[in-house]
């Protein structure tokens, strides 16, 4: 459930009643009705587009994309969280190569201790090299799409159709 909702303790509870009241009395919350019930976050679709990326499966990104700008998710919106995961994945194995602990990369980038868990294990896809051109790729688009020199919602797909062919990592 925390990979869906994310950490923040409101949603946590009100999706908790929500499974409580779906279950009923003495009932049993299962795994299958965590998924059908408890919608992903926006963070939580981002986390999973960062990992069909890292996979090169560019038909998941690009519906992954699509299911976000349905949910009227805005794209340059989009774009600062896939920054933000892909430098928390750059910091986590920067500091991993220094010789960090997973505690104290913790105190170091103020993360969640489980937040720093799943980013190491996703960062696992990813050399430094590709992530960093990732970041500048995104930086790129971000300036693009801000000085509407491309469709912010065309740009960024755009960016995840040639991230996911391999080719350039710029729109």
């Amino acid at each position: 459930m925390i990979r869906r909702t994310g950490t923040e303790m409101g949603a946590l509870s009100a999706e908790t009643d929500k499974l409580c009241l779906h279950a009923g009395e003495g009932g049993t919350v299962t795994v299958a009705a965590v998924a059908e019930l408890v919608p992903a976050g926006v963070e939580q679709s981002v986390f999973k587009l960062t990992e069909e990326i890292a996979s090169l499966r560019t038909d998941k990104a690009i519906a992954l994309y699509h299911d976000l700008l349905r949910r009227r998710e805005e794209p340059i919106k989009l774009a600062a969280l896939l920054v933000r995961q892909f430098r928390s994945m750059l910091y986590v194995k920067e500091l991993g190569k220094q010789g960090y602990s997973p505690q104290q990369m913790t105190g170091q980038l103020g993360m969640h201790p489980y937040g720093v868990k799943v980013t190491a294990e996703q960062a696992k896809a990813f050399s430094i090299e590709r992530l960093t051109a990732l970041l500048g790729g995104l930086a790129e688009l971000d300036y693009e799409m801000k000085t509407g020199r491309v469709d912010k919602t065309l740009g960024l797909e755009l960016w995840l159709l040639r991230t996911g062919s391999g080719a350039g990592m710029k729109v």
